[in-house]
């Protein structure tokens, strides 16, 4: 299953977005899943804000989330209050 993740940082208005294969189709039942899935997306955004040229502490906006039959599922949110 294909998980994506966008992000923006300080002082941008573009979205960074990239993927990270997930290790079970969960599909319907992916609430059993969620620390896994949340954990799987924080991993790879760690790794992708280096490979951007920005620090963690840049971030403002995350978004975790993956499609199904058309549809978006959105799991996790974060933003810098």
């Amino acid at each position: 299953m294909l998980l994506h993740y966008s992000v923006r940082f300080n002082q941008e208005d573009v979205k960074y977005h990239s993927e990270v294969s997930f290790y079970r189709e969960v599909a319907e039942d992916y609430k059993k899943y969620l620390d896994e899935m949340i954990l799987s997306c924080k991993l790879a955004l760690i790794k992708s804000i280096k490979i951007w040229g920005y620090n963690p502490d840049q971030l403002v906006f995350s978004e975790f989330y993956f499609h199904i039959d058309g549809e978006e599922i959105r799991f996790f949110d974060w933003s810098k209050p």
